[in-house]
């Protein structure tokens, strides 16, 4: 009868050691879940915006900085590319809105060169096709639409577009010659010539918003 009980008790303590042994092997092989990557996504703010200009003055092409004040962007879509923020991008410029720092100046542009533009209260246009560096878009001003070609980059949150325009393919020749009649003596190198060249430079910068999850 001992041997009897002794042998229960002694299957009783291995049993118990050895669900213990099954549950401490469980609890060391459970896998801890694995992190969900990160994702961001970048969307455009008006506020970060900036839509600048270089024009050119003197036969030593002196470059004479100016923007926009105002401007409306339309067609952007937030996205996890920054690339595609502005695939479907429109803008619309109001001349009247130009700003070089210099009161004067600026009303002579918005008076003379602007104001020889057929019905150009606004420069408009729109994205068509942007290919890793290169972006093709539409400006639209004095009754004339064309499509150009410039240079797309994406630094961090950082978007730029920019873009160089002759005129003439605007039909602005005499808007520029206005314009240059008004300030020919501001217009004049070491050389005596007054010249406003029919280039611009065009850049539209942007920082975009980024949000995670």
């Amino acid at each position: 009868m001992k041997k009897s009980i002794f042998a229960i008790s002694l299957a009783f303590a291995l049993a118990s050691c050895g669900g213990n042994a099954e549950n401490k092997e469980a609890k060391e092989t459970v896998q801890q879940p694995e992190k969900t990557a990160e994702v961001c996504t970048y969307s455009y703010s008006a506020e970060n915006t900036v839509v600048s200009w270089t024009a050119f003055k003197t036969t030593a092409k002196v470059g004479v900085g100016g923007k926009f004040d105002q401007f409306t962007i339309s067609g952007v879509e937030a996205s996890e590319d920054p690339t595609k923020v502005f695939a479907n991008a429109k803008f619309d410029i109001p001349v009247g809105t130009v700003n070089t720092e210099n009161p004067d100046r600026d009303k002579k542009i918005v008076d003379h060169f602007f104001g020889t533009f057929t019905d150009t209260k606004s420069i408009t246009g729109s994205v068509s096709h942007i290919d890793g560096d290169s972006a093709t878009f539409s400006i639209e001003m004095n009754g004339v639409a064309n499509e150009v070609t410039g240079h797309f980059s994406v630094e961090g949150e950082t978007v730029t577009l920019s873009t160089t325009i002759d005129l003439g393919n605007w039909q602005g020749e005499a808007a520029v010659k206005a314009l240059n009649d008004v300030c020919n003596d501001l217009h004049k190198g070491e050389d005596g010539v007054s010249k406003l060249w029919p280039n611009v430079d065009v850049k539209i910068e942007t920082t975009l918003t980024k949000e995670c999850k």
